[in-house]
């Protein structure tokens, strides 16, 4: 769509972290290797709205970000059918007080994905 939509236009009053199975999988791997019980919140890092991530997307992709306009959720046409949290950046709490790495930020892997596809 981005090749052929001039602007595009994408929530900027929702919120949330971007993540990218390849580095889920990693921590997952660890996480049972090295036996550690309990519910771990992993994502990559960067909280960022829709209307951001469309933006990195188009700039990883050699593209004009600028093409991307922000809308708020009630302005969806048509509307989600579910309702949707404005929040939703999850910490890895979890994660940073077992001293074990956080997920890289978003824009690295999108990068090394967009690259993959393009």
């Amino acid at each position: 769509m981005a090749g052929v939509n001039d602007r595009l236009r994408f929530v900027a009053d929702q919120r949330g972290h971007p993540s990218f199975t390849e580095d889920i999988a990693a921590m997952i791997y660890r996480l049972v290797v090295d036996r550690r019980p309990g519910v771990h919140h992993v994502t990559n890092q960067g909280p960022v709205s829709w209307f951001e991530f469309a933006q990195e997307v188009l700039r990883a992709a050699g593209l004009d970000p600028n093409r991307v306009e922000p809308i708020a959720t009630a302005e969806l046409d048509p509307p989600r059918a579910a309702a949707r949290p404005a929040n939703s950046v999850l910490d890895n709490a979890v994660l940073r007080l077992a001293g074990l790495p956080l997920l890289a930020d978003f824009r690295e892997p999108l990068r090394r994905l967009v690259t993959q596809l393009v």
